[in-house]
């Protein structure tokens, strides 16, 4: 009985340290190196690119998305449109884990979507 109890500690504990964790991007630097340039995709809902150049470029629910975005003091902050309605400016919370990026409004303190970079 010792001997199952401490094969199953063993394979949680070997299974726990192979597990990665949310990692947030807190500089402009770590955000182009990781995320402009590449898609971001939400399964059912569409894509955007984030662009080198200041743009934002994609297509959600069917309708083009365009805008721009900038870094400010650790965040994430864009104004974007989608069609032809304005959704504002925000800025963001990003964090990776792998391939998936996790961006949460209003400076970590709202909704958050996930997406996967391509």
């Amino acid at each position: 009985m010792f001997k199952t109890i401490a094969t199953t500690l063993f394979l949680v504990a070997l299974s726990a340290g192979t597990a990665q964790a949310w990692e947030r991007i807190d500089t402009e630097a770590a955000y182009r190196a990781q995320v402009v340039g590449n898609r971001q995709v939400v399964a059912g809902s569409g894509h955007v690119v984030v662009q080198p150049d200041g743009t934002v470029t994609g297509e959600w629910n069917g309708q083009p998305v365009s805008g721009n975005w900038s870094w400010n003091d650790g965040y994430y902050c864009r104004s974007l449109r989608i069609g032809n309605t304005d959704i504002g400016s925000n800025c963001q919370l990003i964090e990776v884990e792998g391939n998936q990026i996790r961006s949460t409004n209003d400076r970590g303190q709202g909704r958050n979507v996930t997406a996967t970079l391509e």
